[in-house]
């Protein structure tokens, strides 16, 4: 996994139990005001276990669309990804944005005889439908040869993703995309999924917000590999590749600046 992200030029190392018991107090500690407390030698000493020392003052998950972190209000989404091409600066734009919040990418990859086997059998099922638009054009007497715009479009997308996968070295995919935005008041948190929402339109995707599964998403965003929302969309290896923003390094400014 180093080395993977070596080629791409990004320093990276393992995290230890307790770098990774801050990450996740970051997340559950919106607004960072309450600083992280902990060491080992506590455990024994006190009798508590590690999530004591990172959980929050209160969840409320009771509401369908939104939930309560301590003092803050959250929501999580789901991005629909509806656009046959994306552009990687989609994710760019919703990082950019000025409020607090996490973006949780969870990608899961099919077997390759697997994904081929499905796209065929897609293939079939869109000939059959073509079979049986023909036969109702017969008996209405019309062109046989004139079919929905959407048949047509599916079937052309369909053998393209079955020429990519068999022949291009595509692999394919599923990834969940979520979206979870944190905010002080809950009119502020309206307006930043709103502006989020606005940035996914412009790439003909839509942020959908989840019902009843506030909770779900909250945990699936947390840094611990969990996906519990079970919504997923099929991406080939380039088309998932471009919401990897490992692209270019960054600038920081510890010691001399270059």
């Amino acid at each position: 996994m180093t080395g993977n992200l070596k080629r791409l030029g990004v320093p990276s190392a393992p995290m230890d139990g307790q770098e990774r018991l801050a990450l996740l107090h970051s997340q559950m500690h919106p607004g960072s005001r309450e600083p992280f407390r902990f060491s080992w030698q506590d455990i024994p000493r006190t009798g508590m276990g590690t999530k004591d020392f990172i959980a929050p003052d209160s969840f409320d998950f009771r509401q369908s669309r939104t939930f309560r972190i301590g003092q803050y209000w959250g929501a999580a989404s789901y991005l629909q990804i509806l656009a046959s091409e994306l552009s990687d600066k989609l994710l760019a734009e919703i990082l950019e944005l000025d409020a607090e919040m996490t973006v949780t990418m969870h990608i899961q990859t099919v077997d390759q005889l697997k994904a081929i086997k499905t796209i065929k059998g897609k293939l079939s099922d869109i000939g059959k439908m073509k079979v049986e638009e023909q036969r109702k054009a017969v008996r209405a007497g019309y062109d046989p040869d004139i079919l929905p715009p959407d048949l047509i479009t599916f079937s052309k997308d369909a053998a393209e993703l079955l020429a990519d996968l068999q022949s291009r070295n595509e692999r394919m995919f599923l990834l969940t995309f979520t979206v979870i935005n944190i905010a002080p008041t809950r009119q502020r948190l309206e307006n930043d999924v709103f502006t989020v929402g606005g940035i996914a339109q412009k790439y003909n995707c839509a942020l959908k917000r989840l019902d009843w599964q506030q909770e779900q998403a909250f945990v699936s965003s947390l840094a611990l590999g969990y996906n519990e929302v079970e919504i997923q969309r099929g991406m080939t290896t380039s088309s998932t590749a471009i919401f990897i923003p490992f692209m270019t390094r960054e600038l920081r400014m510890a010691g001399p600046s270059l």
